[in-house]
């Protein structure tokens, strides 16, 4: 890998003390980095097959940080629409919808009360959906379709 191998896909978001965190890929992982007591602290979030056969341009991150200040990472990669978390002692991840072969261009926001709100382009229906997932601890569940909690527009 060269050095303009990593980097891809970023996304930034600042904590409660100014620092940043920036979620990135590499050709064969998540990663994200950040600063801790003034030095950079960098972690491989999720390992894929390397990204040659897709293309790294198609894969996007978005970074959001919860009221306790953990990070969220929504992503897109050979695995799948993910969401990784941070609960306080460790990452953890859960797909959100399984690999269509296409790209999703999603996007993720999080609500005061700690709801993860991911817009995404259904791969099938080619429509704008929507996956509402409610952040409890440890545990993480997300909802898709037509329940009166996803909405998706044409």
């Amino acid at each position: 890998m060269s050095r303009g191998d990593t980097g891809m896909g970023n996304s930034i978001a600042i904590d409660r003390d100014n620092n940043p965190m920036i979620s990135y890929f590499d050709t064969s992982s998540l990663k994200f980095a950040h600063s801790v007591d003034g030095k950079w602290k960098f972690e491989i979030i999720d390992r894929f097959d390397p990204l040659d056969k897709w293309g790294w341009r198609t894969f996007r991150s978005t970074t959001v940080l919860d009221r306790k200040g953990n990070p969220h990472i929504g992503y897109q990669c050979p695995l799948g629409l993910k969401h990784a978390w941070w609960d306080g002692h460790q990452w953890r991840t859960q797909v959100i919808l399984a690999p269509a072969g296409t790209t999703f261009d999603g996007a993720m926001a999080i609500d005061d009360k700690d709801n993860l709100y991911f817009s995404y382009t259904d791969p099938v229906q080619h429509s704008l959906m929507l996956a509402i997932g409610r952040y409890s601890g440890e545990h993480q569940t997300a909802r898709t379709g037509s329940s009166p909690e996803s909405k998706k527009q044409p």
